[in-house]
């Protein structure tokens, strides 16, 4: 990947700032990412445009994200030891990760 944002206007990119993209990175032809901290996780959203993103991949620590990004060809999932993905198509555990094996409910007994 690389973080040139030459290919963008530099008004769209102020536009996309001001609503808090301040991590933009450049993903290929007409693509942004951003890597932000979200309330327990950190954040590479991907397809950022100025609706929002089109998904994003919940990492523990800002520099796990950074780091994924900067190995990340574009294709496929990035690598590293993301938590989740999300988007509007899309929620899935990352399937490498010993967290997808947790449960997110305790056994209860039967009632």
């Amino acid at each position: 990947m690389t973080n040139d944002l030459s290919d963008f206007a530099p008004e769209y990119l102020a536009s996309l700032r001001a609503q808090d993209f301040t991590s933009l990175l450049g993903c290929g032809s007409a693509h942004l990412c951003n890597v932000s901290r979200l309330s327990f996780t950190r954040s590479l959203a991907v397809d950022v445009d100025l609706l929002g993103h089109g998904g994003r991949y919940c990492y523990e620590r800002h520099g796990e994200a950074e780091a994924a990004f900067a190995a990340w060809d574009g294709d496929d999932h990035p690598g590293g030891p993301w938590i989740k993905c999300e988007g509007a198509t899309i929620e899935m555990l990352n399937p490498a990760s010993a967290r997808n094996q947790w449960t997110t409910t305790p056994d209860l007994p039967p009632s």
